[in-house]
């Protein structure tokens, strides 16, 4: 009988023990923000740090001897890797600011769609049509129902040299390799369901079509959310990863700054199997004994 007893606490011990997380495979999609991070200055005023509102000392009266630092930002909610909640082209009263989304909106299995092929070939024209989304599904199979959709494209690598978007100073708009509206639809008509879409862009649609900001104003009024200016695309593959998203929580926000991580789905589904496995053993044991 002690022996059965020592049995079943160790058992329950091993169900109850806090869960070890292994970040090894985890990958960053976010872009550190700074007074460098790119900014549609038509719309947006840079990331700024101001520095006189800051304090970075030893000597700050009280606290002598003792190093305290702290910065005052001024930033936009759409500055830098950031979500687009669904208010932010929705005027609806059900339309949620980012407060409101639950986590079962901010977290999903994730299929990355890779034309950077064609940005490659014809650089910051490229564009993801509808075909190349059909091509996806099947070469990879359907993509899941509450999955998120990103567009891979590379083009996060020139978020920092200075080209990451143009203004044509014809025609006002800017040039980057973006979805067409036609994909928009078929998204809209295969995926019905589908949490965001992502792109490593400032912003997903072609400034050029018509009309404008079709992916914006589809998928926002049905409560789903759109991610900008992402990274590290290329280190997912086609199927098999989950993406976190952690935006920062502000009451009324149509947009906010986020980390996002991507990891294994695999780790999704395997993280909480010993504990479960070890709560089926305590079950079993019991059962036997009596």
């Amino acid at each position: 009988m002690t022996r059965l007893l020592v049995t079943l606490l160790s058992l329950a011990a091993l169900a109850t023990a806090a869960p070890r997380i292994d970040t090894s495979a985890w990958i960053s999609l976010t872009h550190p923000l700074s007074e460098d991070t790119p900014v549609y200055t038509a719309v947006y005023t840079p990331f700024k740090v101001d520095g006189e509102r800051s304090v970075a000392s030893d000597q700050i009266p009280g606290l002598e001897g003792t190093f305290l630092a702290y910065r005052y930002i001024e930033l936009y909610e759409h500055t830098g890797t950031h979500i687009d909640a669904p208010r932010h082209f929705c005027g609806r009263e059900d339309c949620l600011t980012e407060e409101k989304l639950e986590w079962t909106q901010l977290t999903g299995p994730a299929v990355v769609v890779d034309f950077s092929d064609k940005v490659r070939a014809t650089g910051r024209n490229a564009r993801l049509t509808r075909q190349d989304l059909i091509d996806f599904e099947r070469r990879h199979g359907k993509i899941p129902p509450e999955s998120f959709i990103l567009l891979r494209s590379d083009w996060s690598k020139t978020f920092w040299n200075g080209s990451y978007f143009i203004q044509d100073p014809e025609s006002g708009e800017l040039n980057y390799p973006c979805i067409t509206n036609d994909a928009v639809s078929w998204i809209v008509e295969n995926v019905p369901d589908v949490l965001g879409v992502g792109a490593e862009v400032i912003s997903p649609d072609c400034e050029d079509e018509v009309p404008k900001y079709f992916l914006h104003t589809e998928l926002l009024p049905r409560n789903r959310i759109i991610i900008e200016n992402m990274r590290n695309l290329h280190l997912m593959s086609p199927t098999g990863h989950h993406i976190m998203v952690f935006p920062m929580h502000m009451q009324g926000a149509t947009g906010s700054p986020a980390r996002i991580v991507a990891l294994p789905s695999s780790q999704i589904m395997t993280e909480s199997a010993p504990r479960t496995v070890a709560w089926l053993c305590v079950y079993l044991v019991i059962l036997s004994v009596f």
